[in-house]
């Protein structure tokens, strides 16, 4: 009982723990990240939907109606590079902070590169994109893979040269979904890239204050950090970056007395000490669909058709925004990606990364541990309740929790951009703790039928048992007309044994007395209908007529009788009697009391065969509609009866054995028998009295030949049989 306890206990804690281990392996592995990466924060932009856009960031585009417009060529691959310094003019005029060419000047154009050239050097404040060139892997002699290299390709020099820093701007290309940015790239010499060149630009007053807070909390590192007033130098910006990375990246205790000493600084101090913080990517924070934010044309920019407030404090980025641009496609695949083909340029994104890092509007993924952590605990929540709770409840139950769950989640994400994994708890954990909970109750309702059925399995059939259970009312029980072959027995001394023992020593008597019973009975597939005493009635039972149910109680009979001559004196020896016929089975009652019996004239019949056991000597007696069914067994004659009570006569025999069973010589014996019982039938009194005395001297004390033989002693002399007419009227004869 301890061994099944804990076993018991053992697979209920692996139960409750498969849907916890599950999301914690498909998290730890890989399956499960990449799930809420690709579904998960979809969906939670989408649910969100799009959002106000900060100011700060402009998009000037560059389409395939910008050289129509500039009385240019179609491709801006042939633009002559004054186009672009005539765009930066009104911009400096009207005083943007910052500006971004998302544009790879890589062929040299004459006269055109000294314009834009001089332009720029002019400013403080243009970027440049630098293209990122991924070479592809070769193959070793040994069949090796040398590892994939990454080189920085820089801009026109005489352009990279006059403009405030040059920086690259990686992002993969579809099919791959871009959700992240870099802040800093290792292959390129841990350089800034595009959207950090320019927040440093645009937060160059609290590059100041920040880096007076690294000299006073370490003085050691003064030499390392430029100071501020060669901050904007051409040549000093990029290496002020990287220096400034590279010191707070190698002092990680110097990073935490900043953030310490931030906790009431500004917001572009905090902004520009948080973009030093590892990991060296960013999750993007679209504030829209492609397009969203705020753009004006490159053609009127140049013609100066913009109004100059719209420009001022801006961060300008300049870009293409169509599907194709010259050496590279220039348009990525997003969660806001289009059913019509819309996807995010690059310009677009790199200004939402400069937006989100300004304001700290990153998507903020929960960390590691507290992922596994809430894992662990979505995991024991969703099993513990659907485990203790009916499905039906637990099925409500779930409903709410994947509600609460999905408005904590969209809630946390639209307000503070937080991102928290839903799929698996919701989509794999919860519906696997509802499996689980699922089989488990209908593990326990299935086991709580089994013992229901068992515990009536002793009073009822089976067939009945299930039917009671699956209606729940006594009706489903009602009374059934069906053909049936019945077994009634009675026990011999029953009395006399009651009166010697006590009450508990002959309850364990008749136990093991109905023991000897029973198991031939549920052997042959029978059912014990009724129980009174030291009686028993058994039925065999089908809608129609079956002659296999005679040969099944004609089997249990011999078996009975043959288990209680095992037992030998210690048994009471039992008469049976069988009769077939129909019968109506079910609840038989009223109001609050019913039993499950069988009704009908065969089961009357067969209780008065049983105690004609008496009258002729014998144990087992069958009627003649159950002789007709069956052959393999021997039964002997004995005449026609009309049983107390009863007006039909009916052809009674003995049960005598298997007729494998038989011997030669025992078969010879009983054919004096049915020889005898032939000229009784005859009314040839005198001639059967000799077959019958010679049936006796050859086998003793045999019932129905001292019955015969009495009766034929005393019908001497009514050869003209007017005292007898051929049926034995059982209170009368």
């Amino acid at each position: 009982m301890v061994k099944q306890d804990l076993y018991h206990a053992l697979k209920t804690i692996a139960a409750l723990l498969v849907p916890a281990v599950l999301g914690l392996v498909l998290f730890v592995w890989g399956p499960g990240r990449a799930w809420e990466e690709h579904l998960g924060l979809a969906g939670l932009f989408q649910w969100r939907g799009a959002i106000t856009a900060p100011r700060e960031p402009l998009l000037v585009i560059i389409d395939s109606n910008t050289g129509g417009q500039l009385g240019l060529a179609d491709k801006p691959l042939y633009w002559p590079r004054s186009v672009y310094a005539q765009a930066l003019q009104p911009l400096h005029d009207a005083g943007a902070r910052v500006v971004v060419f998302d544009i790879f000047f890589k062929t040299a154009k004459g006269a055109e590169d000294e314009i834009l050239a001089q332009t720029m050097a002019g400013l403080d404040n243009v970027l440049l994109f630098a293209y990122l060139d991924r070479q592809r892997p070769l193959a070793t002699a040994d069949g090796g893979v040398v590892a994939l290299r990454e080189q920085l390709q820089l801009p026109l020099p005489l352009l990279a040269d006059s403009a405030l820093a040059t920086a690259p701007f990686f992002l993969p290309k579809t099919p791959i979904r871009v959700n992240q940015v870099e802040t800093f790239r290792d292959s390129a010499g841990d350089q800034a890239t595009l959207p950090v060149a320019a927040l440093h630009r645009w937060l160059v007053d609290d590059y100041i204050t920040l880096r007076n807070l690294v000299i006073e909390a370490q003085p050691q590192l003064a030499r390392e950090l430029p100071p501020a007033t060669r901050y904007l130098q051409r040549e000093q910006f990029a290496a002020t970056l990287r220096k400034l990375h590279s010191v707070l990246m190698r002092n990680p205790t110097l990073f935490r007395q900043l953030q310490s000493s931030l906790s009431d600084g500004g917001a572009g101090l905090s902004a520009l000490l948080a973009v030093h913080e590892a990991p060296a990517y960013r999750y993007l924070n679209l504030y829209g669909p492609p397009g969203h934010l705020d753009r004006i044309n490159f053609a009127d920019l140049a013609q100066g058709d913009v109004d100059p407030r719209r420009l001022k404090d801006r961060a300008v980025f300049i870009g293409f925004a169509e599907s194709w641009q010259p050496d590279q496609v220039d348009t990525f695949y997003t969660v806001y990606a289009g059913g019509d083909g819309s996807e995010h340029s690059g310009v677009e994104i790199a200004a939402t990364a400069f937006a989100n890092l300004l304001h700290q509007q990153s998507v903020q993924p929960l960390s590691p541990w507290l992922t596994l952590i809430l894992l662990l605990v979505s995991g024991l929540v969703f099993s513990l309740l659907t485990w203790r709770l009916s499905p039906r409840v637990s099925g409500v139950v779930s409903l709410l929790m994947v509600a609460g769950y999905a408005v904590a989640a969209y809630t946390l994400f639209a307000r503070s951009y937080l991102w928290l994994p839903w799929v698996v708890p919701l989509l794999i954990q919860l519906p696997l703790a509802l499996l689980i909970g699922w089989y488990k109750h209908h593990g326990d309702v299935n086991r709580q039928r089994a013992r229901i059925s068992a515990a009536f399995g002793y009073y009822l059939p089976e067939d009945a048992v299930q039917r009671l259970l699956s209606a729940a009312s006594p009706t489903a029980l009602e009374s059934r007309a069906m053909f049936g072959v019945c077994l009634a027995s009675d026990g011999e001394q029953y009395t006399a044994l009651a009166e010697q023992k006590t009450p508990q020593e002959l309850a364990s008597y008749i136990n093991a007395y109905y023991e000897k019973l029973f198991a031939p009975v549920r052997a042959g597939g029978g059912i014990i209908s009724d129980v009174e005493g030291d009686a028993m009635m058994a039925l065999w039972t089908h809608m129609t007529r079956d002659c296999a149910l005679s040969h099944k109680a004609c089997a249990a009979a011999l078996a009975i009788q043959k288990n209680l001559a095992e037992a030998g004196s210690k048994a009471m020896p039992t008469r049976i009697g069988l009769h077939a016929g129909e019968i109506a089975l079910g609840a038989i009652g009223a109001l609050d009391h019913f039993e499950y019996r069988a009704v009908g004239d065969m089961v009357n019949t067969a209780s008065r065969i049983q105690n004609l056991n008496k009258r002729l000597g014998t144990r087992i007696l069958v009627s003649g509609r159950v002789v007709e069914d069956v052959n393999e067994f021997f039964f002997r004659s004995l005449g026609r009866f009309q049983l107390a009570g009863k007006q039909q006569v009916i052809d009674i025999y003995e049960l005598v054995d298997y007729y494998t069973a038989m011997s030669d010589e025992r078969e010879y014996l009983y054919r004096y028998f049915d020889d005898g019982i032939k000229l009784v039938q005859k009314h040839a009194f005198d001639e059967a009295l000799p077959l019958f005395q010679h049936f006796l001297s050859l086998s003793p004390g045999d019932g129905p030949a001292n019955f015969y033989r009495e009766f034929c002693e005393k019908m001497r002399g009514d050869a003209g049989g007017e005292l007898w007419q051929g049926v034995f009227v059982l209170g009368k004869t």
